[in-house]
């Protein structure tokens, strides 16, 4: 007895899951799972653009509104990952106000070393 529940349990596991696209259930716009589900897509069109400096930009949603935070490399970065997040399906807008540039300090070379310091 014991085995044929193992394999009924097994058997469930590998059955196959319906895709968002084959009809199953959406989380509604706007609810926190909405919300959740938003981010992620948000986050996977940033991936390929950030590559791994995608852990240095948070990604906040609510009610499809996009916040996003954090530092990146330089202002043409700022501008691609704006619009990559506006393109993604059920952003209603995209706020970067919280995404700074970093800045990096001036090298420092025998030229530009002020003498007597």
């Amino acid at each position: 007895m014991r085995r044929n529940v193992m394999a009924v349990s097994f058997a469930a596991l590998c059955l196959p899951t319906p895709l968002a696209s084959e009809g199953a259930a959406k989380p509604a716009a706007g609810s926190a799972a909405g919300d959740i589900a938003l981010q992620d897509r948000v986050r996977a069109a940033l991936a390929p653009e950030l590559g791994p400096a995608l852990n240095d930009v948070a990604v906040e949603v609510k009610g499809g509104a996009v916040t996003l935070g954090g530092k990146v490399a330089d202002a043409n970065t700022r501008w691609r990952i704006e619009r990559i997040a506006q393109g993604v399906p059920g952003v209603t807008r995209v706020s970067t106000v919280r995404l700074v540039v970093a800045l990096e300090a001036p090298a420092r070379n025998e030229e530009t070393r002020v003498q007597g310091i």
